[in-house]
């Protein structure tokens, strides 16, 4: 008995599921009553992977959007570039990164604490090996974690709870009143390939360092029917894949952080490199009037400023 897969959600008693929800919906709470009790000497090892590293074949996250000419690239096995983006964007990525780790470690603690009643488990593996529907499909991910109550120290487990942690600026935060849709897919398909039940999308405030509750809407139940929509949308990339043809793109500033851009050429980056080049253009163009003035009447030293 227990709430530790997706089939439990249709097989186990309603009271018995209702239980095992409030434990989850507790998980917020715990925390942050771990971290203002939390006194130890802490060190943890943070990291990020670059572009090339990510393995070929489908990707959670690029499941998450709206574009499946990416997921196309991923399963041809193209070659991902990092591309020289703004240090503004890699510096907030690689914060993400560490926040990430902080909570991961601090997940871990807390569970070490509970003498056995709980276990974490950290960046949870989904791979061809290791699971039926990621062999099926080809899926190479890794869940945030893993959070498992158990019935007794060292017993089997009677609940699991998937985490997935997302951080956002203190304006996004600020808005956010459920999960958004591309994290509810992302999640889906963690929650397929590992049987969860349950997850809390754990988002942080980067300003002020809040949490969402783990209440629902950003714990929530395997979506069967999303579930439904995105195999359906894998199925139909497989199919291109197999014709070797690209499938349509969905062209949006997302590209702008797209892997497979270099070789896609998405007339929304082509854009952006022309007005890039006319701003640039611009300056030269006004830096010259300010020495020469117009007509090529040069300014009186002290007046072009």
């Amino acid at each position: 008995m227990g709430l530790v897969t997706i089939n439990d959600l249709l097989t186990e008693r309603k009271d018995r599921v209702a239980l095992y929800r409030t434990w989850a919906y507790g998980l917020g709470e715990m925390y942050e009553d771990f971290v203002r009790k939390d006194d130890d000497d802490v060190r943890f090892e943070a990291g990020w992977h670059g572009a090339k590293a990510r393995a070929a074949g489908i990707h959670a996250s690029e499941m998450s959007g709206e574009c499946r000419r990416q997921v196309w690239y991923s399963l041809m096995g193209e070659q991902r570039e990092d591309k020289e983006l703004d240090p503004f964007w890699k510096k907030r990525f690689r914060i993400g990164h560490m926040y990430h780790a902080m909570v991961q470690e601090d997940w871990r603690r807390l569970c070490e604490k509970s003498n056995g009643k709980m276990t974490f488990e950290s960046e949870v593996r989904i791979a061809p090996e290791l699971q039926e529907i990621a062999a099926q499909y080809d899926i190479h991910s890794s869940n945030d974690g893993v959070i498992c109550f158990h019935e007794y120290a060292g017993g089997p487990p009677v609940l699991r709870v998937g985490l997935e942690i997302k951080t956002e600026s203190p304006d996004q935060f600020k808005d956010l009143k459920e999960p958004k849709q591309m994290h509810l897919r992302q999640t889906c398909v963690y929650m397929k390939c590992l049987d969860l039940p349950l997850m809390w999308t754990m988002y942080i405030n980067k300003g002020n360092q809040n949490i969402v509750p783990s209440k629902p809407p950003f714990t929530f139940s395997f979506d069967f029917d999303l579930w439904n929509q995105i195999e359906a949308e894998m199925n139909s990339v497989i199919d291109f894949a197999t014709r070797n043809e690209e499938p349509p793109r969905k062209e949006s500033m997302g590209c702008e952080f797209c892997g497979y851009s270099w070789v896609c050429q998405p007339d929304v980056l082509k854009k952006k490199d022309r007005r890039e080049a006319a701003k640039k253009a611009r300056a030269v163009q006004q830096k010259r009037l300010r020495v020469i003035g117009i007509g090529g009447i040069r300014v009186p030293k002290g007046l072009n400023k």
